[in-house]
C-alpha cells in the first residue's frame, strides 16, 4: 500500500448533503449500522458533484428560500434590506479579516479566497432562520454549506439587524428536513391553515375588541412578555446573551401574539383549554401556562373580559340538510365522542382536520341543550360550503351525536363516556394476564366473576357513577308539543343508559 500527497485544490466550507450521502455505495451493517458499514469501491448511483454543479444547486436553493411565504416579505423588500445592510456588512467583514490576519492586508483586495455566501445571501438565510422556518442543520443540508459557516453568517447578520432596529417576527411554519421545505416551495399551495389561524380568531365577534384595539393591546403587552422571558433566560444562562444568538432553537410553538389571543378567548369563556390546544396544535399544558402567564398582564393593562355565551336563535333551514325529528328508538350511549371523531377524520381532508376537530369539540363545551343544538347548526353552516362531505357526515350522525342532550346536564359527561367500563376491562385483562393460561373454563369464570362481584359492590356501596337522585330525574323529561303544553314521556321511550 502506498500513499502520496494530493496537490489538488478544493473549496472550503462546503458540506455533503443528505441526498449526496444517500447516493454513495455505503451498506450499513445490521449491528450498529451508524458506525459499522461497508463502502464499496465502485457502484455509486451518481458521480461526485463538481464545483459548478454545487454552485448551481446552491443558487437554486437560495432562490427558493427567497419565497415570500418563507421570508414574510417580497423579493424587492428583501433586496432593499440587503442593500441597507451592505455597508455595515463590508465593514464587519474587513474588521473580521483584520483580526484574523493580525494586522493590515498584505495582498491586493480580491486576491484571496471569496466566501460561498454573498451579503444578500447572508441576509436571506438569517431572515429565514429568525422566522423559525427551520434549523441551521436544515439550511446546511439545503445549501450544501458547513454548519459552522451558516452559524457564523447568522450570528453576524443578526447583530447588524439589531443595530439597525430591524425586527424579524417568527412564523408558525416549521420544516424539519430540507426535502420538506423544498416540496413546500415548489408547490403552489398557499400558507398552511395554521398560519392563517390568528387572523381568523381575531374576529371582533370572538374577542369583543376591534382589530385595532386588539393589536394595540398586544403591542403593549408584548414588551412586558419579552422582558419577563428575557429575565427568565438570564437566570438560566447565568449571564448576558452572546452577541448574535437567537436565544435557543424554536423558543415556543405559539407566538407572543397568539398567546394574548388565546388568553382573551379563554377568559371570554368561548372555549376550553382543550379546544385552544387543538386549534394552536400544542399541548393542553402549554395553553395552561399561557393563560396563567398572560392573564395577569391583561388585567394590569386594563382588559376586562366579558363572558360571551353563544346565542340560541331558531334553527335555520338550509338546503344542504334537513332536521330529523327525534324518534323514540333506544340509543346505545357510550364513548361516542372518540369513536365518532375517528369516523369523521376518515371523511375529512388531512389539512382541515385540526379545524374540524376543534369545531366538533366546541359542541360539547356549550352550557345547555339549546346552545348545543345552535352550535351544531352553526358548524353545519360553516362546513356546508367548504367541506360539504363533512357537513353531510355530521348531519347524518346528529341524532346519535347529540343524544346526551335528552338528559339532565349533570350526567352529560357520564353519558358520553364509558370510562368505568374501560377501567373494568383493563382490570380483567390485568388479572388474566397474570395467570396466563387457565386450566379450564370454570377457573376463568371464577376469577373474572370475582372481579365483577368486587366491582359491583363498589358501584353499589361505594362511589356511584350515576347518583340515584340524578337517575330519578332522568326517568322523566318534557318534550314540546304544539297542541299541548308538556307531557310526561313513559319510561319505555327514554334512551337507555349503560355504565
Amino acid at each position: 500500500m502506498g500513499a502520496e500527497r494530493d496537490t489538488g485544490t478544493y473549496p472550503l466550507g462546503i458540506a455533503v448533503t443528505g441526498q449526496q450521502l444517500a447516493a454513495l455505495p455505503i451498506e450499513a451493517h445490521a449491528q450498529h449500522g451508524q458506525w459499522n458499514y461497508t463502502i464499496a469501491s465502485s457502484g455509486g448511483q451518481v458521480a461526485p458533484a463538481d464545483l459548478q454543479e454545487r454552485t448551481r444547486a446552491r443558487t437554486a436553493a437560495l432562490h427558493a428560500l427567497a419565497d415570500e411565504r418563507l421570508t414574510g416579505m417580497s423579493r424587492e423588500e428583501l433586496a432593499r434590506l440587503a442593500e441597507q445592510l451592505a455597508p455595515a456588512q463590508q465593514a464587519q467583514a474587513a474588521q473580521r479579516r483584520f483580526e484574523q490576519r493580525g494586522g493590515p492586508r498584505r495582498r491586493a483586495p480580491g486576491a484571496g479566497s471569496t466566501g460561498l455566501l454573498s451579503g444578500a445571501d447572508r441576509v436571506l438565510i438569517t431572515v429565514v432562520y429568525l422566522r423559525q422556518i427551520c434549523s441551521q442543520n436544515v439550511l446546511s443540508d439545503l445549501l450544501g454549506i458547513n454548519p459552522n459557516t451558516i452559524g457564523q453568517a447568522i450570528a453576524e447578520t443578526r447583530q447588524l439587524l439589531t443595530e439597525h432596529h430591524c425586527s424579524v417576527l417568527p412564523t408558525t411554519l416549521r420544516f424539519t428536513t430540507a426535502n420538506a421545505l423544498t416540496e413546500f416551495v415548489s408547490s403552489d399551495q398557499p400558507t398552511p391553515q395554521r398560519s392563517r389561524l390568528p387572523d381568523r380568531l381575531a374576529d371582533p365577534a370572538l374577542t369583543g375588541l376591534s382589530r385595532a384595539d386588539l393589536a394595540a393591546m398586544i403591542e403593549r403587552v408584548k414588551h412586558v412578555q419579552q422582558a419577563r422571558n428575557e429575565r427568565h433566560r438570564h437566570r438560566r444562562r447565568g449571564g448576558e446573551r452572546l452577541p448574535g444568538t437567537r436565544a435557543g432553537v424554536f423558543q415556543q410553538k405559539i407566538t407572543g401574539d397568539e398567546r394574548v389571543l388565546a388568553t382573551v378567548l379563554y377568559q371570554r369563556k368561548l372555549c376550553t383549554q382543550d379546544t385552544l390546544a387543538a386549534l394552536f396544535e400544542v399541548s393542553r399544558r402549554t395553553i395552561g401556562d399561557v393563560v396563567r402567564e398572560v392573564g395577569p398582564l391583561l388585567g394590569s393593562d386594563g382588559f376586562t373580559p366579558t363572558t360571551a355565551r353563544p346565542a340560541s336563535p331558531p334553527r335555520p333551514t338550509s338546503s344542504h340538510r334537513s332536521h330529523r325529528p327525534r324518534t323514540t328508538r333506544h340509543h346505545q350511549v357510550d364513548s361516542l365522542q372518540a369513536h365518532y371523531a375517528a369516523n369523521l377524520m376518515a371523511a375529512t381532508p388531512k389539512a382541515s382536520w385540526p379545524w374540524v376537530r376543534a369545531l366538533l369539540h366546541s359542541v360539547y363545551d356549550q352550557p345547555d341543550t339549546a346552545s348545543v343544538h345552535a352550535q351544531f347548526d352553526r358548524i353545519l353552516d360553516a362546513l356546508g360550503e367548504k367541506l360539504p362531505r363533512v357537513a353531510e357526515h355530521l348531519d347524518g350522525a346528529r341524532a346519535d351525536l347529540l343524544a346526551f342532550t335528552a338528559f339532565p346536564k349533570e350526567v352529560w359527561r357520564q353519558i358520553w363516556s364509558n370510562n368505568p367500563q374501560e377501567r373494568l376491562n383493563r382490570e380483567i385483562r390485568r388479572r388474566t394476564d397474570v395467570v396466563g393460561i387457565f386450566p379450564d373454563r370454570d377457573s376463568l369464570v371464577r376469577l373474572v366473576g370475582a372481579v365483577l362481584a368486587e366491582q359491583h359492590d363498589e358501584w353499589t356501596e361505594g362511589r356511584r357513577y350515576l347518583g340515584l337522585e340524578v337517575l330519578k330525574r332522568c326517568r322523566l323529561t318534557t318534550v314540546p308539543d304544539p297542541s299541548t303544553t308538556t307531557e310526561e314521556v313513559p319510561t319505555s321511550s327514554i334512551p337507555s343508559l349503560t355504565a
